[in-house]
Order: structure tokens, then C-alpha cells, then sequence
């Protein structure tokens, strides 16, 4: 089975970054954007990685017609967004790079820039690519893929998973973000085990574990053959589930 594994730097996953209210605030596009990047640019490839490139990673397949998982508007805003966080760098191509005099908006090279390549002196999270997957396929929204990226970096740095520290670092309601979770659950992205014990106060936490799931495969732009292959459904490619990571905190 393909990689099926994928990291965030940590320098995006600052609350300036996360909470919706803050100037510095990135959207759960951006977030998505920057994982099917990290899971996709070759590492010192030759050829550049393009717009197009990017958007045929970020399709899915709806009443059996491929189709972008967001407005082209949103796409476009999202990545002007992370060219101004200093994420991306989007450049227009020459002649001899694209094979064409007048390149189009897909035909545009994009990178990641070295701050956000430098993920071992900074850190990084790492979880399973079909959370993004479920994203794609609009089974989870922006808002409760930041709320899973929240959890596993509260997880990482050993931190409480309460619903009033997630509250205050995404600048979300409590409700919401419990529903959230719920929906993560609901969709494969975790596993959630209530109350299974009770911590120094006397509260009940919950278990989390992060889940990997080959229900998207089908539905999604994942593998590595042809798009045409899979517009005919031929040589589709299934992520085997492994074994969930489990971590204990509270919640």
C-alpha cells in the first residue's frame, strides 16, 4: 500500500493561525491545501508542480462526475491567502517549463516555501492523509478539519484536550466544537471512546485515537495512476487500515 501518512509544520499551528479571530487566521482550505502539497510535491523533483497539478488532487467524485471540492473563488483565495502567510510562492512558468506561449492560471508552478519545508527544527504533527481524504469528499467541513488538526497538536505537545482549551485556542464555541468531534468521529478521522476514566479533579476524559480509512479512495483524485484510469474505474488502489495510534488526555 501507498504512504499513507502526512505532516503539518508546526509554525502553522500557532493560535494566531488557528483561531478564526485573530489577523493571521488561516482557513480550513489553506490547512487542506498544505497537506495535499506536503503529500504530493515530489521531494527534488525536476519537473514543477503546478496549479492543475493540485486541483486534480483536490477532486472528488459526485453522482459520478468529477468535480473540485471547493468554489474555484475559494481555491483561488486560498491560495492567495497562503502566498501572504508566507506558505506558498506561486510563479508564472516559461515557455520551455509549460510548453505553451501563454500559460494559463493551472499551468502556474507552486512551491512550498523554505519556512514551511524546515520541519525538523520547528516540528511537525503527523497523521493519516485520509482525514484530508474525508475533507475532499465534503464529509467534513473547514471548520472541523482545524478542529482536528487543534486536537492532534494538543495531542503532540501533551496539552489538555478540553473543549474549553479547543474553545479558546480556534475561537470557537464549546457546542461547536463538540459537534465537531463527533462528526470526526463520524467520518473516520478519529475514534472517540467517552469517559472511559476520571482525571485529578474528578472529570471524565475521553480516549482519542487517529484513525486511517480506505472508504475515500474510490471517491477521491489519491493514487498514483491516471485520472483517466479512474474515470473508468479502472486500477482504483485501496489503503489497507492499519492499527489506530492511541493517546489518552483529557477532554
Amino acid at each position: 500500500a501507498p504512504h499513507i501518512g502526512v505532516k503539518m509544520n508546526k509554525k502553522v499551528l500557532t493560535r494566531n493561525h488557528l483561531n478564526k479571530d485573530t489577523t493571521g487566521s488561516m482557513s480550513g482550505y489553506e490547512y487542506l491545501i498544505l497537506t495535499v502539497l506536503d503529500k504530493h510535491i515530489p521531494t527534488n523533483a525536476r519537473k514543477p508542480y503546478t496549479i492543475g497539478e493540485l486541483k486534480k488532487r483536490l477532486m472528488h467524485k459526485a453522482h459520478g462526475r468529477w468535480s473540485l471540492c471547493m468554489d474555484l473563488s475559494t481555491f483561488k483565495k486560498a491560495i492567495s491567502d497562503l502566498v501572504e502567510h508566507k506558505c506558498i510562492t506561486v510563479t508564472t512558468p516559461t515557455e520551455k517549463q509549460c510548453g505553451k506561449k501563454k500559460p494559463t492560471y493551472d499551468d502556474n508552478i507552486i512551491k512550498l516555501t523554505r519556512r514551511l519545508k524546515d520541519i525538523n527544527n520547528s516540528g511537525f504533527i503527523e497523521f493519516y492523509y485520509s482525514s484530508a481524504l474525508a475533507f475532499i469528499c465534503k464529509q467534513i467541513t473547514q471548520n472541523e478539519y482545524k478542529v482536528f488538526l487543534c486536537l492532534l497538536q494538543q495531542m503532540e505537545e501533551h496539552k489538555p484536550c478540553t473543549l474549553t482549551e479547543l474553545s479558546y485556542i480556534l475561537g470557537m464555541d464549546k457546542s461547536d466544537i463538540s459537534k465537531a468531534l463527533k462528526n470526526l468521529d463520524k467520518a473516520q478521522c478519529i475514534e472517540i471512546s467517552s469517559n472511559v476514566g476520571f482525571n485529578d479533579k474528578g472529570q471524565p476524559y475521553n480516549l482519542y485515537k487517529r484513525k486511517s480509512t480506505d472508504r475515500y479512495n474510490n471517491e477521491t483524485y489519491n493514487t498514483d495512476i491516471d485520472l483517466k484510469e479512474i474515470i473508468t474505474d479502472n486500477g482504483s488502489v485501496k489503503n489497507k487500515d492499519i492499527e489506530s495510534i492511541t493517546i489518552r488526555l483529557l477532554a
